[in-house]
């Protein structure tokens, strides 16, 4: 009797995944919401990604004989195609179709609920614009610290980098709130970078101490770099350059100054710039 229970019970369950796949995926793919509610809470649960081609991961597109599609998921038949079903069958098991409450709310609790096991999906997670720019689905990960936005599928086309992205559009939500680290200011727009030659980033500037002075914000070995470069130095007060050394800790290299930062600690180190400014601003007065 009890098998039976179970055998009736494991019907169920098949039954109420199978009413909210319908409530996720149309006949041509994914049923896609605004600021990418699927995929984020997806990867609040786990890594659903799939690889496309030789060095990407994908968070999946519609197009049904790509190898990184939804229908591969669906499958499981992919590398890592069992593993990532089972986030879907968690994050179904967790939407109530009964309730009142729709399901677009019911994703932003799930995302808003707990935090992602790694730093890199907490980053992903906390910024849809990531997605948005990811014209093909496409993520280049050489590592949990190391990874790139793609607009296509390759290095030597436009890409972002994660981190630095995730930074900007903190700031910039703050920007049109409340942004505290005056007198720093914002660039409007982040600094992609075509080929690998360069690291996109973007830029902080601090018109009212100095007109020409740029802090260009990158992300290189698992840290931000907060970099003045050698050029703009040279239109820098000697006192002003020996406070940004002593007082928040930047140190030449390569003619440039440079203040290394880790994830958790950028917003302090941002605080304490801008703190500086400030006072080198009152005491110029």
């Amino acid at each position: 009797q009890n098998h039976g229970l179970d055998a009736l019970d494991r019907n169920e369950n098949v039954k109420l995944r199978l009413i909210r796949a319908e409530a996720m995926f149309k006949s041509d793919g994914l049923n896609q919401l605004d600021n990418y509610l699927w995929q984020r809470a997806l990867l609040t649960i786990g890594n659903f990604f799939l690889p496309s081609g030789t060095q990407n991961i994908s968070f999946l597109t519609n197009s049904p004989n790509v190898q990184a599609s939804w229908k591969r998921l669906l499958r499981g038949t992919r590398v890592n195609g069992k593993a990532a079903r089972e986030v879907l069958k968690k994050l179904f098991d967790r939407i109530d179709l009964t309730e009142s409450t729709e399901i677009e709310a019911q994703l932003g609790d799930i995302i808003c609920a707990e935090s992602a096991s790694k730093q890199w999906k907490q980053a992903l997670i906390e910024t849809p614009e990531a997605f948005e720019y990811c014209k093909k689905k496409a993520i280049r990960k050489y590592s949990d610290g190391e990874i790139y936005l793609l607009k296509n599928i390759q290095m030597n086309g436009y890409h972002a980098e994660l981190f630095t992205y995730y930074l900007f559009y903190k700031l910039r939500h703050l920007n049109a709130t409340k942004f505290n680290f005056a007198p720093l200011e914002l660039n409007e727009t982040y600094d992609f970078v075509y080929g690998t030659e360069e690291e996109p980033g973007f830029r902080l500037t601090c018109p009212k101490v100095n007109p020409n002075l740029t802090f260009f914000v990158v992300w290189k070995m698992h840290k931000f770099n907060i970099i003045i470069v050698d050029k703009e130095i040279l239109s820098m007060e000697p006192d002003f350059q020996k406070k940004l050394q002593e007082k928040v800790g930047f140190s030449k290299f390569e003619n440039n100054l440079i203040k290394e930062a880790t994830l958790n600690c950028i917003p302090d180190e941002l605080h304490k710039l801008a703190q500086t400014l400030r006072r080198f601003m009152d005491s110029d007065s």
